[in-house]
């Protein structure tokens, strides 16, 4: 019986044990980007698990959406941790395996890469950290790529520069075309 109760203890603890869970919250920088232009996005990690083998993160994974056009500037990445950088086409990695990447009462993590964006709408980038126990924890930050190509107007008549004036209503025609998604609502005409 003793026994038993000894097992049941152990089983109890062990089990306890294997489902310590890495804990962080990550913000970022800014949340608003023009899409086409090259922006620093900055995210910092708080490690919110303290103490050693439970505190300590060895690896940060950034994973940006694909459906967004993430384009990134080779060797532009960095931290202010003492870690190893790679990366694949939309996950970016800073590891630590030999000590760690954070120790349990660090906070303030930064990680950041210089890029951009083509595909405007709301996307969300996606922060997963790994800590010493080898348990995951996941966070996404939200991120809103704007419009900033302005559409494309091109006059087909009158011919422009066509200084002739014509008694009665003059009829202009013009083309409208936009590089985004977004439909054109309003084209207007402002004669000076």
């Amino acid at each position: 019986m003793v026994r038993e109760k000894l097992f049941l203890i152990a089983f109890v603890v062990l089990f306890s044990i294997s489902f310590i869970f890495a804990v962080h919250t990550t913000s970022i920088s800014q949340s608003n980007f023009n899409n086409g232009t090259y922006y620093i996005f900055n995210i910092t990690l708080n490690n919110t698990n303290l103490g050693q083998q439970i505190g300590n993160i060895t690896e940060v994974n950034i994973s940006f959406p694909s459906q967004a056009g993430f384009s990134f500037i080779n060797g532009s990445n960095g931290t202010n941790r003492l870690g190893f950088f790679s990366n694949t086409t939309y996950v970016l990695s800073w590891f630590n395996n030999t000590n760690y990447l954070i120790n349990g009462t660090i906070n303030n993590s930064n990680f950041w890469i210089n890029a951009s964006a083509s595909s405007i709408g709301r996307y969300n980038i996606t922060v997963i950290s790994l800590n010493g126990t080898g348990t995951t924890s996941q966070t996404n930050v939200s991120v809103r790529i704007q419009d900033s190509i302005a559409p494309v107007i091109t006059l087909i008549s009158p011919v422009n520069g066509n200084n002739t004036i014509t008694p009665g209503n003059v009829t202009f025609v013009f083309n409208v075309s936009d590089s985004s998604s977004d439909s054109i609502t309003n084209c207007s005409l402002i004669l000076n």
